[in-house]
């Protein structure tokens, strides 16, 4: 039983020290690097997902896993050790907002060269996170957390991708470093059904805000 037991520990070691290797080549920034580890979770996770959301269309089960591995990304430089459990831990994230919003219908919509409310988010929330109550009138920073904690609810009730989409702008991330991440796991995404579905996310944003 203790040499099994060594044995495990030895495999547990070997896989984490390949995951780290993984880690570190894509945290040098290049793109068939990331690439690899993408493809690596993707095949790790995969079995998690499907066990989990049973019945769920595949379609909708590729959202859920590309959403996770894009928010891998969005942070990856903040990775430090065992990428693979890290992405378990965001999968599950995933799966259960998934759970608490099951998707609608999809959306298609006119295209938008801007984002103007991605970035209002972004502000809004930064300038909510700037005000420690000295100095300001109280009833008007209990208002600003009011309203940000409204938009951050309003932010989980929309479809992974959105989602996805607001935690990249908030997390510093520019629309072309993420029109990067979501096309190396999706080849076939064009950049103007990229861009309907932010324009998409915009207007269920608004939607949500003003029930």
């Amino acid at each position: 039983m203790k040499s099994k037991t060594c044995c495990n520990t030895i495999l547990d070691q070997k896989a984490e020290n390949t995951w780290n290797e993984l880690l570190w080549q894509a945290q040098k920034g290049e793109q068939q690097d990331q690439n690899k580890l993408f493809e690596a979770l993707s095949v790790t996770l995969r079995p998690f997902l499907e066990s989990r959301l049973r019945g769920w269309s595949r379609e909708d089960k590729d959202d859920v896993l590309q959403e996770t591995l894009i928010t891998i990304g969005i942070k990856l430089e903040r990775i430090q050790t065992n990428p693979h459990k890290y992405g378990i831990r965001v999968l599950r994230n995933k799966i259960g907002q998934a759970l608490r919003n099951p998707p609608h219908k999809r959306m298609v919509s006119a295209d938008a060269n801007d984002d103007p409310l991605s970035t209002a988010l972004k502000q809004a929330i930064e300038l909510s996170l700037s005000h420690g109550g000295l100095g300001n009138d109280l009833l008007d920073d209990l208002a600003k957390k009011d309203e940000i904690e409204r938009i951050q609810a309003a932010v989980e009730k929309l479809p992974p991708f959105c989602r996805t989409f607001f935690l990249g702008i908030l997390n510093g991330r520019n629309r072309k470093e993420l029109w990067t991440l979501f096309k190396a796991l999706n080849l076939g995404l064009k950049r103007g059904t990229y861009r309907k579905r932010i324009f998409d996310c915009r207007m269920k944003l608004v939607e949500l805000l003003e029930t």
